[in-house]
């Protein structure tokens, strides 16, 4: 089995899975330190310090501030070593400008809340969120720290989500939230009340018991963990009894592929090619190539209009004009090359390679000349599964396709419940099996022998002397040519010129009207590679060129808590 070329394939697999979120700067956020200064008159003077990491040039930093309804944030400031900085506000998100390339900085950003605090009379009550699931940003480390007016032991805290049992409350009644890593898009609402008696009796605003529902609200959230607890303990005990099931199901399959593949390695030696040059000619000249290689380079189709010279289908009448000599014998890809050259880019019977630079230097012509090269490929491709060299195996390979998707369920409960190691072994197994699915299409022996024939012929090619090559048959010597030529072998071609160079060409007696031998094939190809290669490359580039591209715009941040980012 080839893997690489699937390589693509599973890349853009595991981009779907864990997709990219791209920043136009590069930057991280180190640490996100909140202190929280509550005022008697229920105002909190908060005070923020961010420590952004650059690793690209960036202009500032954006805050978004989103206050809770029947509140209000004012008076914000930012400075970075005490000097102010300079900023601008729109549907509350702050942008703080301070430009630089590649360094730490540290901004402070402070304001006030106004109206944060509810009181019954018995609790004063803070309830906040400092950042939301709309935070476009990782945090590295987080902290709060809420200071009450004054020192009391009737403290009441704690907090949801990502600040649920993060909580400690200090001996003066500050309460402290470590939160440690928060990833972005992750809620983190905190609430901390403290004895009435150090606030204001003017703040009293609700009739609530604030102690009861406070109560009520922590043993909810004390229940759910301990539900969420057995519900993750389930869960994994389950799904890692799955993983190991599917991950030796997997095994099996690629246990049993890898004995195919070596059974039918060993049959294909006992077929040992005994011939001398190179092996026989099983399947046409650009089949092969796409067979050996693939794909069908640019090159392949300068090579196979020279393989139809070889072959006295076609006949060349000057250096870059060629005639069709007769239509017999010729395959299915073979015809449709010849309408392409001579009918839709010739004159009919005669094609010249000025005629080919002169319809691909028509922007208009290079949609036709695409779809004229696809269907021949097409064809090419078709003659070459014709020869049945890689087994059937799509119900087997759809099985494991469509078996991955048993890990779906997987992949969605395990980070939802905070089991990293068994998501990412589930991502590997799904990403195995799809890329099993995609990549195994066992040879059958003939398809084997074939390869393994060719791959010795190059070998013992290039330890091949010019008395031996000179025994070597006219046509094998030039289907070893068109062979290196189509595949853009850059080994071969080399091996082909030093061989060429010290070999004498036929004489002039020795040639017939239709035949040709290696050495006009060589002349032919230096001038006929090169115009296909230029044909392809103009038409492709310039086809691209018409394609519009658009690039992702990063959003603003939204309410729900807040967030952080950079510009």
């Amino acid at each position: 089995m080839k893997f690489s070329k699937w390589i693509p394939v599973l890349i853009a697999v595991l981009f779907f899975i864990f997709p990219h979120k791209g920043h136009a700067v590069d930057y991280s956020i180190s640490q996100f330190d909140i202190l929280a200064e509550v005022q008697e008159s229920g105002e909190v003077n908060v005070t923020e310090t961010h420590t952004y990491e650059f690793d690209s040039e960036f202009n500032g930093i954006t805050r978004h501030l989103a206050p809770k309804d029947g509140s209000a944030i004012e008076n914000v400031k930012a400075s970075e070593n005490g000097e102010d900085l300079d900023l601008s506000v729109e549907n509350d998100l702050y942008r703080i400008y301070r430009a630089g390339e590649d360094e730490t900085i540290e901004v402070t950003i402070t304001y006030t809340i106004k109206d944060a605090i509810q009181s019954n009379g018995d609790l004063a009550e803070f309830y906040w969120a400092f950042f939301g699931d709309v935070n476009e940003s990782d945090y590295g480390n987080v902290s709060v720290a809420l200071i009450p007016p004054s020192p009391t032991s009737d403290v009441t805290a704690f907090g949801y989500d990502r600040a649920f049992d993060k909580e400690s409350i200090q001996g003066d009644g500050t309460v402290r939230f470590e939160y440690g890593k928060v990833p972005a898009q992750t809620k983190g609402d905190i609430r901390a009340a403290w004895d009435a008696d150090v606030f204001s009796s003017s703040i009293v605003n609700t009739e609530e018991d604030l102690r009861a529902e406070l109560a009520a609200a922590k043993e909810s959230l004390e229940q759910e963990a301990a539900a969420y607890n057995e519900r993750r303990d389930l869960i994994a005990v389950i799904g890692i009894s799955v993983l190991a099931i599917y991950g030796l199901y997997l095994l099996y399959l690629i246990i049993t592929g890898v004995r195919r593949s070596k059974s039918v390695q060993k049959e294909a030696r006992s077929h040992d090619h005994s011939g001398t040059g190179i092996p026989s000619e099983i399947m046409s000249l650009p089949a092969l190539i796409w067979y050996m290689n693939g794909h069908l380079p640019n090159e392949a189709i300068g090579a196979s209009l020279l393989n139809l010279v070889r072959k006295g289908n076609v006949i060349q009448s000057t250096e870059s004009e060629f005639m069709i000599a007769h239509r017999r014998d010729l395959k299915e890809q073979e015809e449709i090359l010849l309408n392409w050259l001579f009918n839709e880019i010739g004159s009919g019977d005669t094609f010249t390679l000025e005629e080919l630079e002169q319809y691909t230097s028509i922007k208009e012509n290079h949609t036709q000349y695409q779809h004229s090269e696809a269907l021949w490929k097409e064809a090419v491709h078709r003659e070459m599964k014709g020869h049945e060299l890689y087994e059937n195996k799509t119900n087997h390979r759809l099985a494991a396709g469509f078996s991955s998707l048993i890990m779906l369920p997987l992949i969605v409960l395990f980070p939802l419940h905070d089991l990293m190691p068994e998501l990412f072994a589930a991502v590997m197994l799904m990403i195995a099996a799809i890329a099993y699915a995609i990549a195994y299409s066992p040879r059958t022996v003939k398809g084997v022998l074939i390869r393994n024939e060719w791959i010795e012929a190059k070998r013992s090619y290039f330890n091949t002397s010019v008395d031996e090559w000179e025994n070597w048959s006219e046509d094998d010597k030039m289907r070893m040519y068109l062979y290196g030529l189509g595949s853009n072998d850059k080994d071969i071609m080399d091996k082909n010129d030093k061989l060429i160079a010290a070999f004498k060409p036929l004489s002039a007696s020795a040639a017939s009207a239709y035949t040709v031998d290696i050495s006009t094939l060589a002349i032919l190809s230096a001038v006929t590679g090169p115009s296909f290669h230029s044909a392809n490359e103009s038409a492709s580039i310039q086809s691209s060129s018409n394609a519009s591209s658009a690039g992702a715009g990063g959003g603003g941040v939204g309410g729900g808590g807040g967030g952080s980012g950079a510009f």
